[in-house]
């Protein structure tokens, strides 16, 4: 298992990406880096990982405290799993 922090960030008319980082970076920080916190839709900590029944899994959860801005769960997980794999099928998206 691995784990990080995670954005999901809007790009204008093009929808929404996610981006994976280490937790030693702030959230605030790293949004700043990505054009700005205005842009952030969601926020929290990923764990990344083997799946006993898909092979792979993404569970993203909690929040921002920097940024006040929560996980949205599944949502972006679905994000997170492109971001990481390349694809979201047969990827186990946890809450």
């Amino acid at each position: 298992m691995s784990g990080g922090k995670y954005l999901v960030m809007k790009n204008g008319d093009l929808g929404e990406y996610a981006v994976v980082f280490n937790e030693t970076e702030s959230h605030l920080s790293m949004a700043r880096k990505l054009g700005g916190e205005q842009f952030v839709l969601g926020a929290g900590s990923v764990s990344v990982g083997e799946s006993s029944t898909n092979g792979q899994y993404v569970s993203c959860y909690g929040e921002s405290v920097t940024l006040k801005v929560k996980s949205r769960g599944r949502t972006d997980a679905f994000l997170v799993a492109w971001a990481v794999f390349g694809t979201s099928s047969d990827v186990d998206l946890g809450a």
